[in-house]
């Protein structure tokens, strides 16, 4: 009898591929002349899913049905519990235990829709979902307390409206919040703002206005800061700020024809008081005028780091890296020297990083060098 063909370890062929996934491994297997376990793995390593029919069930299987739960059911049939579920109530097999709840009473049911659900299940000693289930199944709609018609309102009541917050009336009268400015906004009237009642300026207090900061003459007057503010702004006044000073010609020649900060260093004034000055006298901002390449600096390009030229030249880094795209340089690639045979000896006999910070190299590049020459890697004893 001839030996069996096998192709076992052979090439996949495309036909081959295209039936993976649409007909049970087993079969497969049979066909190509391969093993199941060769089938299973070229199919996971392609990441197709096997779609099968569902599975039928046996007279064997359908005897279990009922005489074990459900889930158990499933365990041993291999089975999700919801096909074991719906087959057993396709057949009509009842339930291995079934429950059986208290039946209802007359009494029972008029109380339905009466209260709240929750109340009627404490009621009856019952859950909540078998109350609710009742009612539903009875047509009883859910219970819906009727609404307390509002108090009237007196005359002397609506005279409030609007001269104390809608809150402070609420608690007065006991009424709810919004009954209160439901109320309100029906006669229109608008809602109360406190609004504190100014005191009148003296003449030695607006003497002292503009003498110190408002902050400090706010906590010496008792007044607000935006009080302090205010009465400045209406006497025309300027801040007194010790750092605050005028701007002199001279000083203003100087905004646009220097960064902000070095006219801020020059003439004593604030960044912030620079730059606005320069925008009220309409001046645009200072812009450098880029230093031109010389060939000596774009002989420097590619022979070292971009950073490190930069330095060099006192430029830019981003000034470096756009000049030697712009001529095409190529960026520069340190190399390591080749390794030697001395220092291939070392690989395996420590750890790589100790090898690397022996002969000074990255712990990458002595790593790779151990894989390509493959070197175990070092393990203690």
């Amino acid at each position: 009898m001839p030996a069996k063909q096998t192709r076992r370890g052979t090439p996949w062929t495309l036909a081959e591929l295209k039936r993976l996934g649409k007909t049970p491994d087993s079969v497969l297997a049979r066909r190509f002349g391969r093993t199941i376990k060769e089938v299973v793995a070229e199919r996971e390593r392609l990441r197709i899913r096997l779609r099968l029919p569902p599975r039928r069930w046996t007279a064997r299987e359908i005897k279990l049905l009922g005489r074990l739960n459900d889930s158990e059911v499933a365990r041993r049939l291999r089975r999700s519990s919801d096909s074991v579920r719906r087959q057993r109530i396709a057949l009509g097999v009842p339930p291995l235990f079934s429950i059986k709840g208290k039946p209802w009473t007359r009494d029972e049911e008029k109380m339905l829709g009466t209260a709240r659900d929750e109340r009627i299940a404490l009621r009856l000693r019952r859950s909540l979902l078998s109350v609710r289930t009742r009612r539903s199944r009875l047509g009883i709609p859910i219970f819906a307390p009727l609404r307390r018609q509002p108090r009237p309102w007196l005359a002397r009541e609506t005279r409030l409206l609007g001269r104390i917050s809608d809150g402070a009336l609420a608690r007065r009268l006991k009424r709810d919040r919004k009954d209160v400015r439901r109320q309100r906004e029906k006669l229109g009237i608008p809602p109360f703002r406190f609004v504190p009642a100014s005191r009148p300026w003296t003449r030695a207090e607006e003497k002292l206005v503009g003498t110190m900061p408002d902050k400090d003459l706010a906590a010496q007057l008792h007044r607000t800061r935006t009080a302090i503010c205010l009465k400045r702004h209406q006497l025309g006044l300027p801040p007194a700020n010790p750092v605050w000073k005028p701007w002199t010609d001279a000083e203003k020649s100087f905004l646009g024809k220097l960064p902000d900060a070095e006219v801020a260093r020059h003439t004593g004034h604030p960044v912030n008081s620079v730059a606005t000055t320069r925008v009220k006298a309409g001046i645009p901002k200072f812009a450098a005028q880029l230093r031109r390449w010389t060939p000596e600096e774009d002989a420097f390009l590619g022979t070292a780091t971009d950073r490190a030229i930069a330095k060099k030249l006192g430029r830019n880094n981003t000034n470096v890296a756009a000049r030697r795209v712009r001529l095409g340089i190529a960026p520069f690639a340190g190399r390591r020297p080749k390794w030697s045979p001395e220092e291939m000896a070392l690989l395996g006999t420590a750890p790589d990083a100790e090898i690397a910070r022996q002969l000074g190299r990255t712990l990458g590049g002595t790593t790779h060098q151990r894989y390509m020459l493959k070197i175990p890697v070092w393990r203690p004893r």
